[in-house]
This record gives C-alpha cells, sequence and structure tokens, in this order.
C-alpha cells in the first residue's frame, strides 16, 4: 500500500520525491509472525531454535564486537508474548531505550516520541554509533497509529469487499502509512548533515492482509496471502559511505530475509564463520527459483 511501490492512493509522498534511496521491490519475510521472522532476520541462527541466539549473537553484538556504541530505540513495549526474542536482541544492545509501554492493540504515543531521543542519540560523543529504531509503523490497530491531522482517506475504499469494517480497515491502514512516511523523512532530515560514512536501512518483519485478497486483515501463519509476505525493504547511503562501499543496485532482485544477516555483515564489512556473499542482497540471485516460505508453502500458490 505504499505509493513508492505503485500503489495506486499516494500514501508515500515523501518518499516518492527520494531520489537517493534504493528501494528493492522483490523481497519478502519468511514467515507471518514477528516471533519467527526476527530470528531468522536479525541473528545468523536461520533456524528456529531460540537457543542458538545466547551462542552467536545479533546484528547488535556484531557491531559490538565490531566497536561501535550500539543503541536500540523503541515504541514497541519491552515484553509482550510475540516480541520475546525481540527484548533479547533489544536488551543486548549498549543503550536500551524503550518510549512506549502499551500494547499495540491500544492506544500508543506515536512513532515520532523516537525521534528527541534518536537526535540526542546522533549527537553523542561515541565515534561509532549503531541505532536501531523499532516502530510500532502500521500494526494493527491501524487508526492508533497516526494523529487526526493525517487521517486523509475516509468513506468508500477501494477494497473488493464492500462492508464498513473493510472501507474503515483498508481507509486507517493507509493513513498509517502517511504518517509512518512523514516519519521516515523526519529521520531522512537528521541523517543528511552527517559528516562521517552513513546508511539507513529500513524493512518490515512482515506484511498485512488489509481486505484486498481475502475477507480478512492482519497477518495469520495458518491463512497466509502474499501480502502477508511482501515488505519493503530500502537502504540509503551517503556518499561518504557510498565512496567505501562498491556494490551494484538490484531493485528486482528475489531476496528473502531469512539471509539478512549476510547482507548487514556485507554492508558492514563484517565477516563471521558461515558467511556467504552469494546471500547478500548485492549479489544477483537466482532469478528461476520459485519463492518458497519456511512452512513448505510456494509464493505462487497463496492468493
Amino acid at each position: 500500500h505504499m505509493s513508492v511501490y505503485g500503489y495506486h492512493r499516494k500514501t508515500t509522498p515523501r518518499l516518492d520525491t527520494a531520489s537517493d534511496i534504493l528501494f528493492y521491490n522483490n523481497v519478502y519475510s519468511p514467515t507471518t509472525q514477528t516471533r519467527s521472522s526476527i530470528v531468522r532476520m536479525l541473528t545468523p541462527a536461520f533456524g528456529i531454535n531460540t537457543e542458538r541466539f545466547y551462542e552467536e549473537g545479533s546484528i547488535i553484538t556484531a557491531m559490538r564486537e565490531s566497536g561501535f556504541q550500539t543503541y536500540w530505540i523503541s515504541n514497541q513495549r519491552p515484553i509482550g508474548q510475540y516480541e520475546s526474542l525481540v527484548t533479547k536482541i533489544a536488551l543486548s544492545s549498549d543503550a536500551y531505550i524503550p518510549e512506549n509501554t502499551a500494547d499495540y492493540g491500544t492506544v500508543t504515543p506515536y512513532d515520532e516520541v523516537l525521534i528527541p531521543e534518536f537526535k540526542k542519540t546522533l549527537n553523542d560523543s561515541a565515534p561509532k554509533k549503531f541505532i536501531v529504531l523499532h516502530l510500532l509503523g502500521t500494526h494493527s490497530a491501524y487508526s492508533y497509529r497516526y494523529p487526526e491531522e493525517f487521517e486523509k482517506f475516509k468513506g468508500k475504499s477501494s477494497s473488493k469487499f464492500d462492508h464498513e469494517r473493510a472501507h474503515k480497515r483498508f481507509n486507517t491502514y493507509d493513513n498509517a502509512i502517511i504518517y509512518n512516511d512523514y516519519f521516515l523523512k523526519k529521520i531522512y532530515q537528521n541523517l543528511q548533515d552527517l559528516k562521517q560514512p552513513s546508511y539507513m536501512i529500513y524493512f518490515s518483519d512482515h506484511g498485512d492482509e488489509v481486505y484486498g485478497s481475502i475477507d480478512f486483515s492482519g497477518h495469520s501463519q495458518e491463512n497466509p496471502t502474499k501480502t502477508m509476505y511482501d515488505i519493503p525493504f530500502f537502504i540509503w547511503m551517503n556518499d561518504a559511505f557510498k565512496s567505501r562501499f562498491n556494490a551494484e543496485y538490484l531493485p528486482h532482485n528475489p531476496y528473502k530475509l531469512n539471509e539478512f544477516f549476510h547482507t548487514f555483515s556485507d554492508l558492514n564489512g563484517i565477516r563471521f564463520k558461515g558467511f556467504d556473499s552469494t546471500k547478500s542482497i548485492f549479489y544477483q540471485q537466482d532469478t528461476s527459483k520459485l519463492r518458497k516460505f519456511d512452512n513448505g508453502r510456494y509464493y505462487k500458490d497463496v492468493p
């Protein structure tokens, strides 16, 4: 539902005009659930055995061991049924800064609550910094994710399911994306003045179905759709970073994010036992290979 990816509503007006961001349009999550996708994305433990996290660490421990001061600034509550591993990874950072203790299904602070702490962290005296911003983004309930001035879409939507709940959820989801675009622009603006080599990566741990293929909104492991797997993924690098990291931009590269740790290591010049540069998004992947999810199902077979 992002216009920067071709969606018919103008939901990302700020990203639409960002000419220096590398957008990848063929990236998908290995699962439709946070708990199982995060362990595959942010750690080298590519299975679901969370015990390996304690042995092998995560992107946070990799950066700490590389001499970076690490920060995890979050608008998601520290402990939750589906966030246990996320919390473990967050707590391994040098500074863990939670800005919200409410469940995402209730009224919560908007993501811009992270910006003052983000600015403060950018001005920290540490010579090398790695910062994670953990957003609520477009988590359901969508109407809680944005202030009133971002309520652009109302009334009948383009959902093929013509009932009040479908139109309301469809519209509030799109409004949440407009606000998310606004938030990302604020972060992007704060990065423009950095002189040291710097980059920003944005991606989601999974997508949502919003009354597009089936009469349902949210995500489900039991009844998945393509939009629960399809995710945005983009990278911004300043000129100082690009002068050090020379990689081919492959916007249509098919990429499943259970191999993100290879991309992350490639980007940061980190090497670990098992590192494979051919599993990086900067390396041309096999386009003839059918998309297969970790539950054994194929992308072509889900609605």
